[in-house]
């Protein structure tokens, strides 16, 4: 129970890693106006990459690893092309087109795969329960309950 307690608790610490790449990606997108705020949100954004391509090694979670895998890659190039071309507004939102293009859906969405995860992890178990034998829920017998009338009213 406590390792089920753990993996989810994980997670969520690296869904709120991602959550902050995200964030930057779209302070790029939606609020920097000179290239020093930029330059910075990008600096910012490929630690958190960085970190959670770490994380992702140490607990051997290899789809988490592969999420994070090529992000600093496309945040470091994003930075190259600033650095290489004007700072036009224009080039400023491509950028930042090119880097959100680069985030998987998983990242813009967090807390819905979290909860995937979640559900996932919970269809396994009830899997293996029902393979043991367990039965989670009990049914009713199509005779319990009168067709067209519900449930029984108690008296």
């Amino acid at each position: 129970m406590s390792n089920n307690v753990g993996q989810t608790l994980y997670a969520y610490e690296r869904q709120a890693l991602l959550s902050k790449i995200v964030d930057q990606v779209y302070a790029l997108k939606f609020h920097s106006k000179n290239l020093y705020d930029i330059l910075t949100a990008l600096s910012e954004a490929e630690t958190l990459a960085t970190k959670c391509e770490q994380m992702a090694i140490t607990a051997d979670d290899t789809e988490f690893e592969q999420v994070c895998r090529d992000l600093p890659q496309v945040l470091e190039d994003a930075r190259a092309s600033l650095l290489r071309e004007d700072s036009s507004s224009r080039n400023q939102l491509e950028v930042a087109r090119k880097i959100e293009a680069a985030v998987p859906l998983v990242m813009r969405d967090p807390t819905a795969y979290a909860r995937s995860q979640i559900v996932h992890r919970y269809s396994v178990i009830h899997e293996n329960e029902n393979e043991h034998g367990i039965d989670s829920v009990d049914v009713l017998e199509s005779e319990d309950v009168p067709e067209g009338k519900g449930a029984p009213a108690n008296k």
